[in-house]
């Protein structure tokens, strides 16, 4: 194994905390206290913190001092471009002059654009509470399993939390789309 893919290998091995370990610990002190975790809370992410942000940070100490990060934020997202740490950040995009479309024409032009741009306008992981209905129905479509898990998810009990987003639950989305399907069935058998 070269050097550089054995960095990449031993990084995969530094995100100890996953998402179900998350939802389902406990809250360790307020009101709540002992309560199970729940539902990650739309703006304040601990998933992306524990899973994404903490790795990332472990990785880094590893490197040589002086190590530069480079980050995919566009010359237009100004108020991203301004939380870089300078000089151990870099956004090429911005040193580039591209913008967000810019960036998107050269990933289609390339073959990179990620195919859950068919049906929405972002990418977030599977189970995200900032997730567009367009996105939860692929998930519904597509991934029976994984919507099945998040099913799972929302019957354990003593939650902090029942709701998935800001203002329904899980299982109330799963009846949306459930409903959705029966309106349709019936539409196709007239």
């Amino acid at each position: 194994m070269t050097g550089k893919v054995r960095q990449l290998w031993d990084f995969a091995f530094l995100a100890t905390v996953t998402y179900v370990d998350l939802f389902t610990g406990r809250v360790t002190r307020g009101p709540k206290k002992g309560m199970v975790r729940s539902f990650p809370l739309c703006g304040k992410c601990a998933v992306q913190r524990d899973c994404k942000i903490r790795p990332i940070q472990r990785y880094q100490k590893n490197l040589p001092p002086g190590t530069v990060q480079y980050i995919g934020i566009a010359q237009d997202e100004q108020e991203r471009l301004l939380r870089l740490e300078s000089g151990r950040q870099v956004s090429l995009l911005a040193k580039y002059n591209f913008t967000e479309q810019d960036a998107w024409q050269l990933c289609e032009k390339a073959g990179l654009l990620s195919p859950v741009y068919a049906f929405t306008d972002r990418g977030g992981c599977w189970f995200c509470p900032n997730a567009k209905l367009p996105e939860l129905r692929h998930l519904y479509d597509h991934h029976p399993d994984l919507w099945a898990r998040m099913l799972e998810l929302q019957a354990i009990p003593n939650k902090a939390t029942e709701k998935f987003n800001r203002t329904q639950k899980f299982s109330d989305i799963d009846v949306l789309f459930r409903q959705e399907d029966g309106k349709a069935a019936l539409r196709q058998a007239a």
